[in-house]
């Protein structure tokens, strides 16, 4: 008598309910995951775009601007009246909150700013996963680590 090789169904059902239970446990971690890591990566571009505008006046020894356009999203660098990098985002990834008035910062041709500006970067109110960038009179660019942004990730 020959033998017949492969699964049974029952085999075939626990796997699947065993994947299946995996899954369960497995997601939410995941979107989490996901989360964190969409804030993380605003927060290290935003803190580049910073050090681009800076390096931008320095080098071409002329004022620099950064701009947040709320309507639109987006961060930008305006360098002799010309976009010269910009940051989009969407807000219901990640959101940001600055103490910056007419929402824009300058950089002199010294690479100083125009005034002090903290910036929050977060998910909603998550503060506990959120950063807080730093922009100091001098020109000195800080990012805090995960979970400095102020508790209700407004500046």
């Amino acid at each position: 008598m020959t033998r017949v090789k492969g699964f049974t169904l029952i085999e075939l059902m626990v796997v699947v309910a065993l994947i299946a239970i995996i899954a369960t446990v497995a997601v939410p971690s995941f979107t989490d995951f996901i989360r964190k890591n969409e804030v993380q990566a605003k927060a290290d571009e935003i803190t580049r775009l910073v050090q681009f505008a800076r390096s931008q006046a320095v080098s071409s020894r002329s004022p620099v601007i950064v701009k947040q356009n709320t309507g639109s999203n987006r961060w930008s660098v305006v360098s002799r009246d010309t976009e010269t990098r910009v940051l989009d985002y969407v807000p219901a990834k990640v959101g940001f909150s600055s103490d910056m008035s007419n929402n824009q910062l300058s950089f002199n041709a010294y690479g100083a700013a125009s005034k002090s500006v903290k910036i929050s970067i977060c998910h909603g109110k998550d503060h506990k996963n959120g950063y807080l960038l730093e922009i100091k009179r001098s020109g000195g660019i800080k990012l805090s680590g995960r979970g400095d942004a102020p508790k209700d990730c407004k500046v």
